[in-house]
């Protein structure tokens, strides 16, 4: 089993999205449920981390993503030799290039 965390810009992508819906004036229940949407999302990753795309922009088999709610892309670092961490990178809209 590996274990995921949420990096620090990882962490702030969500804060900002959940400021964006409140300013939207979206009801903070709606928001959080939005949100463990996400986390529920992240949770296979845990039985398979490699199971994501890799991202197309950059073509590199250590940046992977899965993509939630045909809206939301969720990019992470599955674990390396040496570890058991999935690292969760960013959370971008679909819209969004991963590095821009």
């Amino acid at each position: 089993m590996h274990t995921i965390i949420w990096n620090p810009q990882a962490q702030e992508n969500l804060r900002s999205i959940k400021s964006y819906y409140l300013d939207a004036g979206i009801d903070e229940e709606t928001i959080d449920n939005f949100l463990l949407g996400i986390f529920e999302a992240t949770e296979k990753l845990i039985k398979h981390p490699s199971s994501g795309r890799i991202v197309p922009e950059i073509n590199d088999p250590n940046f992977r993503e899965i993509i939630w709610n045909n809206t939301w892309r969720i990019i992470y670092m599955p674990p390396n030799n040496d570890d058991d961490v999935v690292e969760i990178m960013n959370v971008l809209h679909t819209a969004q290039n991963f590095g821009s």
